[in-house]
């Protein structure tokens, strides 16, 4: 049993109808939120990975001389098959979800635009357009996320898929009937770049950079612009922060 959908305004939830048509008056709705392996350094730095059904997911598939722990390395293994928890719960939510669901928040891909393999919203939809389909696609070869990434952008917003990137193979595996280890995942060009450990080393920084520790760090001086560290105008502000002008 899953919620169809909810009803409610502007002053908060006021009932939930359930898939099997079931109402409930109700305020509040609290939603589980299902944990996967956080691997994003992993694919930064094209380390090899391997599906893990009881570790929650993809995880590292171990280097000689790179130990990984922590969230990345998996989930603790209990036994459990979280891939096909949750794709139990993707066809679920796939029977009672609307056309126009949203898929990937960034970009508002909608669970229509995904299948239906539509460009964004903000460009034109010619009829040969129109006519594209997932159904259209697999007559090519299997369903590639990235494929599907590049022409939907499904992946491609400000959070570069961590949000939507699993559930976006779930949904693409559903469709085209196939295990969700047979989509290949898609490429994670996360917001995070591997950097040599000497770089920590480097003590030595000039006055430049040193004079803006505070503006980076976001200790209250943050408000001083950077153009104006150094100069009269600084000691300015400063007094404005410290008079509580800018509250």
């Amino acid at each position: 049993m899953t919620i169809a959908s909810a009803k409610g305004g502007i002053d908060g939830v006021e009932s939930a109808t359930l898939s099997g048509g079931d109402v409930i008056v109700c305020d509040t709705i609290c939603m589980a939120v299902g944990l996967i392996p956080s691997i994003e350094l992993v694919d930064a730095m094209h380390g090899k990975r391997t599906l893990n059904a009881n570790r929650g997911g993809y995880i590292p598939a171990g280097e000689a001389t790179v130990t990984s722990v922590g969230s990345c390395a998996g989930l603790a293994d209990t036994g459990f098959d979280h891939i096909d928890y949750r794709m139990e719960w993707m066809q679920a939510l796939s029977n009672v979800s609307a056309d126009d669901t949203i898929i990937c928040q960034c970009e508002e891909v909608t669970r229509a635009d995904l299948i239906g393999v539509q460009p964004p919203n903000y460009l034109p939809r010619p009829a040969p357009m129109c006519a594209r389909s997932l159904e259209t696609l697999l007559h090519d070869g299997p369903a590639n996320q990235d494929q599907i990434k590049r022409l939907t952008r499904s992946g491609m917003g400000v959070c570069q898929g961590r949000r939507c990137r699993d559930q976006v193979a779930m949904l693409l595996a559903l469709e085209s009937g196939t295990p969700f280890g047979t989509i290949p995942l898609a490429t994670h060009r996360a917001p995070v770049r591997p950097l040599p450990l000497k770089i920590m080393a480097e003590w030595e920084e000039p006055a430049t950079m040193d004079a803006a520790w505070d503006v980076w760090f976001g200790i209250p001086t943050a408000w001083v612009p950077h153009e104006d560290i150094g100069t009269p105008h600084e000691d300015e502000h400063r007094k404005m922060l410290y008079t509580g002008m800018y509250t």
